[in-house]
């Protein structure tokens, strides 16, 4: 028993593909090594004052970062 598909005409990939466009010279190259930072998003809400800050202080000191990694509040939502 063979097996066969076929593409239909209306399918996107019946015809070959465009030909890739060359990039503008001055056009900077992709870069594919990793971002040397990484940011981590901690949302508060809440109240926030000096009698709550300890609180927070104590939270942020138990985190672990990895080297690179940036720690970043959203204070939105105090």
């Amino acid at each position: 028993m063979t097996a066969s598909t076929t593409t239909p005409p209306s399918s996107p990939s019946a015809s070959p593909p465009p030909p890739l466009k060359p990039k503008p010279p001055n056009e900077p190259a992709e870069d594919h090594h990793p971002p040397r930072h990484i940011r981590t998003c901690c949302g508060l809400s809440g109240d926030l004052d000096h009698a709550t800050a300890g609180e927070l202080r104590e939270l942020t000191t138990t985190l672990t970062l990895q080297p690179g990694q940036r720690l970043v509040f959203d204070l939105t939502g105090l």
